[in-house]
């Protein structure tokens, strides 16, 4: 009971100044009172008795006012539960004039209300003020009391604190000690003797007899003999143990105003994500006839019960996010000194003509923003003005307003509808206990559907899917979820849908179908030059890459089937040479098959990408030359031309080769007269053998010789003919 009583005194404190003033006034007095006569009592028993006193002093104020608002509850009437997330809750009452409302929420609930907080006060009435207990940072709060417990400080830190404090002290020996703390320090102690020194805190008092010092971990208890701080201290870690506990806030209401009237107050939360769950029950007699049976399963995860509400289940992807503001926030400030003081610093000053334009362009931005979010909020119909007196959270807030309409109409069963981009199911007369959830029926009607037998290779590679073609004549949006097939008085399988809207058909599997085999083993990549044309001594090739794949059907049913083929669709590939599929996706065709009954059939499909390819015929090689030069569906002038390159191309070759065969051999020479000379210096120039070798030495420089005339030939031939080969290819353009 500790908690509603300092939230209370918050809320009166954010809606009557004056109240404050006296509650604050009686508060010090009886809590100086209480310090003297408990001053050694318990933290606990002083906060209650606190607590209490503050209850009492509201109580008188609350009596001594001469107009006392009315306290009534506001029940939850309508909940509006979306697909994303989020549910936005209505809550209705009657009031007689100044009346007030309290709800409770979750701390982690109150970003939330600060940011979707809607409220309406009816035939005349006004909207006053909405107050709830702040949410100071814990470190913030118990850096504000005379002992900071912050950083969890130990004994020794907490007597660091009270320099200059009075304090008795009680040690483990019994000696008993009274003093002014002077401080606390370590020292290096040795416990014992061969062991390593240990940091040791120490308390030094001041005492009558002189200074003492006292190993804190030797005292038995230190008592602070100042009453004002040993209630910083009390109210410290009281700070601390209701940031423990403090899990709910209360949120007050004012509504203002005279006679019978009907207050609102609507905000949006985070709740469970809504789901759908599917029954598909076939025909039996009507292959082409089924019926579908929809479930909304909700979850009240509020802490009030939902008592003969109207539900709205909304599907689709509102944007929503959380955004902290319930956290008080405290900028950082400059510290001014005095000016006879102050040193002088460089000043930057911003350009006058840049602000004024930074300005235009954030009333440009801010106005840009609030005409979009009016436009995008704006409902289907134009909706009635707000009555006088309504007061709301912010703009947009049009789209909420048909869930704010008193006149909107309740039905004992799911009606459906579209909001804008949204789309709703209604449900009356929901009640719901707290953290309790339910199954609520919100689609029975009858749909189109066409029984299939799906192949996908990736899926199976030799049987296809039972399944079925599900045209969503419900009139309805339907959200995605699970679907249990039933067929035959029996259960056939298990399927899921993604959202479908009105008109739309999807495809469902839920089995595998035994008595069809689907062979595609046969698939063929290929590709071939179409055409090909020469500008400017570049060849530009269209070359056609080619897929084929080849699907054998084989029925073992005795009754007819229809057989639809997903095959893959290849990325910026066409189809050609084959049917038309019934649909297509960004990842396959789907072809439909009527399949006999026991019976095989053959479907071929053929996707070709053309892909434009050119190729330098100066640097391109002669073999890839020779090969477009042959290939007949090119035409004959382009290969004609084709074919003198490479004949240009292989002289160009044959005069290389022969000039690299003259370097190999003066190269092989080379290295022998390098040996001949070896053996030259090492024999008597008298004797034969010397004369043997100087004459084959003799021989190879003639072989150099004419080596080297024959070189500069073939030079000066292959010159020419790379000039005639480079002018020929340059300028050559043919199609």
């Amino acid at each position: 009971m500790k908690f509603p009583i300092r939230v209370q005194s918050l809320c009166l404190a954010a809606a009557v100044a004056s109240s404050v003033v006296v509650v604050q006034s009686r508060f010090m007095a009886q809590s100086h009172a209480q310090s003297h006569a408990q001053s050694n009592a318990q933290s606990d028993a002083q906060s209650t008795a606190e607590e209490s006193s503050i209850a009492a002093e509201e109580s008188k104020q609350a009596g001594a006012n001469s107009v006392v608002a009315n306290k009534v509850e506001v029940p939850v009437k309508a909940v509006s539960l979306f697909s994303s997330g989020v549910g936005f809750f209505q809550h209705t009452a009657t009031v007689t004039g100044d009346a007030t409302s309290e709800l409770i929420f979750q701390t982690e609930q109150v970003n939330d209300i600060l940011k979707s907080l809607v409220l309406q006060d009816l035939s005349g009435g006004s909207v006053g003020t909405v107050s709830y207990p702040s949410l100071d940072p814990l470190g913030k709060t118990l850096s504000g009391f005379a002992i900071n417990l912050t950083s969890d400080p130990s004994m020794a830190g907490v007597l660091a604190q009270v320099r200059g404090a009075s304090v008795n002290v009680e040690t483990t020996a019994g000696d008993k000690l009274t003093g002014t703390v002077l401080g606390v320090e370590t020292r290096q102690v040795v416990a014992k003797e061969n062991s390593p020194a240990v940091a040791m805190s120490f308390l030094n008092l001041v005492t009558a007899t002189g200074l003492r010092s006292v190993r804190v971990d030797d005292t038995r208890s230190i008592q602070l003999s100042d009453v004002k701080l040993q209630e910083e201290l009390t109210k410290a870690l009281s700070a601390v143990a209701r940031a423990r506990d403090e899990g709910k806030k209360a949120i007050r209401f004012e509504f203002a105003g005279k006679g019978e009237r009907q207050v609102k107050i609507g905000y949006v939360v985070q709740t469970p994500v809504w789901k759908t769950s599917y029954r598909l029950v076939l025909d039996d007699k009507d292959e082409k006839k089924a019926s579908l049976q929809g479930w909304a399963i909700v979850e009240n995860q509020t802490d009030n019960d939902w008592n003969d509400i109207q539900l709205n289940l909304v599907s689709g992807r509102p944007l929503s996010f959380v955004m902290d503001l319930y956290q008080p926030m405290y900028l950082d400030r400059p510290i001014a000194v005095l000016e006879s003081f102050a040193g002088l610093r460089p000043q930057v000053y911003r350009d006058g003509v840049m602000a004024d334009a930074e300005a235009n362009q954030v009333t440009s931005r801010n106005q840009r923003s609030r005409s979009d979010l009016k436009r995008e909020s704006a409902p289907a119909s134009r909706s009635a003005a707000p009555a006088p007196g309504a007061a709301f959270a912010g703009e947009g807030m049009t789209q909420m307003n048909q869930f704010l309409d008193p006149t909107a109409s309740i039905s004992t069963q799911a009606s459906a509808g579209q909001i804008g981009e949204l789309f709703q199911y209604t449900v009356g007369s929901v009640t719901l206990a707290r953290q309790s959830s339910a199954m609520i029926p919100i689609v029975t009607d009858p749909v189109d559907i066409k029984k299939l037998s799906i192949f996908n290779p990736a899926v199976h590679s030799t049987y296809p899917l039972t399944g079925a073609r599900v045209t969503n004549t419900t009139g309805k949006h339907l959200l995605q979820g699970p679907i249990t097939v039933f067929g035959g008085q029996s259960y056939a399988g298990d399927a899921q849908i993604n959202n479908v809207p009105p008109g739309q058909a999807r495809l469902l599997s839920y089995g595998i179908d035994l008595q069809t085999l689907v062979d595609s083993s046969k698939v063929q990549s290929n590709q071939r030059v179409v055409s090909a044309k020469i500008v400017k001594g570049t060849l530009e090739l269209s070359i056609n890459m080619e897929d084929s794949r080849t699907y054998l059907i084989k029925s073992k049913s005795t009754t007819p089937k229809t057989v639809l083929i997903e095959s893959p669709r290849l990325s910026g590939y066409e189809l050609f040479e084959t049917d038309k599929p019934s649909e297509t996706t960004d990842t396959v065709h789907r072809f439909e098959v009527e399949l006999p009954a026991a019976e095989k059939k053959e479907l071929v499909v053929k996707q070709r990408l053309v892909v434009q390819q050119s190729v330098s015929v100066i640097d391109a090689n002669i073999d890839t030359l020779l090969l477009y030069s042959r290939t007949g569906t090119i035409a004959e002038t382009v290969r004609d031309q084709l074919a003198k390159v490479v004949q240009l191309q292989s002289e160009l070759f044959e005069v290389r080769d022969a000039i690299t065969k003259i370097d190999g051999e003066f190269t092989s020479i080379s290295q022998d007269q390098e040996r001949l000379r070896q053996n030259m210096r090492t024999v008597d120039k008298n004797t034969d053998y010397y004369q043997r070798l100087l004459k084959r030495l003799d021989e190879q420089e003639t072989m150099i010789d004419q080596g080297r005339v024959k070189r500069e030939g073939l030079a000066a031939d292959l010159e020419k003919k790379q000039q005639q080969f480079d002018e020929f290819v340059s300028g050559l353009s043919v199609e």
